[in-house]
């Protein structure tokens, strides 16, 4: 989103460009009709008066985000992706179509109906370099106005040439560890990086922060999670987030047992709630829950 964004300011002739995002799972066709409506405020009742709206006026480019959230991992859960690709297709002279969707969303999507044949390009995020990561949350924290103090790790990250630095040159060593680590954790994803960097920060004094290490962090109980609650998170990041009702649906489980899991994994702060109702995956643990996926071969 935040791609597509600079990329309509900087091109000012997508100046009028109209944007679509969903606010909750769509896998039924009237839902999907409802939506548009509401989002042009109009009253059409089937997919061809749409295919004839956007035909017969003036050329649009619209940027629909996050199509992780018109499908349902179901029979019959894709019904809304076929009705998008149906009037992609019908209205591609008249209608520039810009679709954002979640990484692994995406992949799952493409594995199982082909979604990227529907579109002329796919353009995926590159991974960011530890100094372009580096860069970025400098220039953010200069605004602050504070020095920074990077704190020791544990004392089996210490190197001998590291006690026999000077300070001044152990604080360029940490520093140097402290983003390698941050942009290994967030893998190029900002969000992540900025909120490691806000809960790095372990106290003020005067006109300096001090930084904790990062090498602190422990996330081996990740590894003891049960298969069956590994299936339950991949439900939930392959659509980015579900409420309780949905989860209980794609569950294999019987609802009393998945609802026990859910507040679980909740309890536990692997999961957290949006919008008072929505399960996602907690930030923080985005990444290493990605990678336990991975290793199980659960995602890829």
């Amino acid at each position: 989103t935040s791609l597509v964004h600079y990329f309509l300011n900087k091109k000012k002739v997508f100046k009028d460009a109209l944007f679509l995002s969903p606010q909750r799972n769509c896998s039924d066709p009237q839902e999907f009709i409802d939506f548009l409506n509401d989002s042009f405020s109009k009253d059409f009742e089937t997919l061809e008066q749409w295919i004839q709206f956007f035909n017969s006026g003036k050329k649009r480019t619209i940027i629909l985000e996050n199509i992780q959230y018109l499908y349902f991992r179901k029979v019959n859960g894709f019904r809304v992706l076929n009705q998008l690709s149906t009037l992609i297709t019908a209205t591609k002279n008249s209608v520039f179509w810009v679709v954002t969707s979640a990484k692994y969303a995406f992949q799952y999507l493409d594995k199982s109906i082909q979604i990227s044949e529907l579109f002329a390009f796919t353009i995926e995020l590159s991974e960011i370099d530890k100094i372009t990561m580096k860069e970025a949350l400098i220039k953010r924290h200069k605004i602050s106005g504070y020095n920074l103090f990077f704190e020791k790790p544990p004392a089996a990250y210490l190197t001998k040439k590291f006690l026999k630095s000077s300070t001044e040159i152990q604080q360029e060593i940490l520093k140097e560890e402290f983003f390698g680590d941050i942009n290994k954790i967030a893998q190029s994803n900002f969000k992540i990086a900025f909120m490691y960097w806000i809960r790095a920060a372990e106290k003020v004094e005067g006109s300096t922060i001090y930084m904790r290490s990062l090498k602190n962090l422990n996330t081996s109980f990740l590894n003891k999670i049960a298969p069956v609650k590994l299936l339950l998170l991949n439900s939930i990041l392959l659509q980015e987030r579900l409420n309780s009702e949905e989860i209980v649906e794609l569950s294999s489980l019987d609802e009393q047992r998945t609802l026990n899991i859910i507040n679980s994994l909740f309890e536990n702060g692997i999961l957290t709630i949006e919008e008072g109702e929505f399960y996602i995956v907690n930030i923080l643990l985005f990444r290493q829950i990605t990678a336990l996926l991975k290793s199980k071969n659960v995602i890829h």
